[in-house]
């Protein structure tokens, strides 16, 4: 078979029949070249001066993993099912509908936050004598993992709440929601990853959990197993010593 060699001279552009119509370059691709004139004391005597410019290509810093930070992107990704199969949509704000897992002791804290204010705003009690609803769940202000943070606002004084669907872990050096931690725990002792995961919580119409954010805890995970079975390896070493010194056997398997 011949070998088809590209004879177009035309900078950036591929060859081909409709090369002329294409405007497609490739960043950071080739030199950029750019000519200036001069005069020199006003006499007829021209210099071109011929300045390629060579786009800088900045170096790939990583970015540090931030689980609590706030995205500030407007776009939202969802999954939901359809007919059996998972897709993704985006949307410019995340309704507060749908399923969502809320620990009991969180619920609680927030029906007595937003019972007291409705009892203490007036504009409250006024809407609830007309037959109208004091506080409503506005949205979803984000999601962490599976944690959730809504937002309630009273349509009196126009308060706003957030609430928080899961508590934080209390160990030293972790800030990690409760509910991501026993997620992924589950789903490392069950033999599952993250894929069934979000499977399974798309289709109970639930958010999902990222890459980055199941990583980063199934590593913080295995930490903590390894202490721990450094530690109960430790004790059980011990223990033989000491029976063997009891029973003055030292070459037994």
């Amino acid at each position: 078979m011949a070998r088809k060699i590209k004879d177009s001279r035309r900078f950036g552009l591929p060859s081909g029949r409709y090369r002329s119509g294409r405007r497609c370059i490739r960043m950071n691709s080739g030199k950029v070249k750019t000519l200036y004139q001069c005069n020199l004391k006003g006499g007829s005597n021209m210099t071109k001066l011929c300045i390629r410019k060579q786009p800088k290509r900045s170096a790939y810093n990583r970015v540090r993993i931030n689980l609590l930070r706030r995205s500030t992107k407007k776009q939202y990704q969802v999954f939901r099912t359809i007919n059996g199969e998972l897709k993704t949509f985006e949307v410019q704000n995340v309704a507060a509908n749908g399923y969502r897992i809320i620990n009991l002791n969180c619920l609680q804290k927030h029906i007595t936050d937003l019972t007291m204010h409705a009892v203490s705003c007036e504009k409250a009690r006024q809407l609830v004598a007309a037959g109208r609803e004091p506080i409503v769940l506005e949205s979803q202000v984000a999601h962490y993992g599976l944690a959730v943070i809504l937002l309630a606002k009273c349509q009196g004084c126009q308060l706003k709440v957030h609430m928080e669907t899961s508590p934080k872990l209390k160990t030293d050096g972790s800030r990690h929601y409760d509910i991501n931690v026993r997620a992924v725990w589950g789903s490392i002792v069950s033999g599952n990853g993250l894929a069934h995961l979000n499977e399974q919580l798309a289709s109970m119409d639930s958010p999902t959990m990222s890459q980055n954010t199941y990583q980063v805890i199934e590593n913080e995970i295995n930490s903590w197993w390894k202490e721990v079975v450094e530690r109960e390896m430790s004790v059980a070493i011990e223990e033989e010593k000491k029976i063997a010194i009891d029973k003055n056997r030292y070459h037994e398997g």
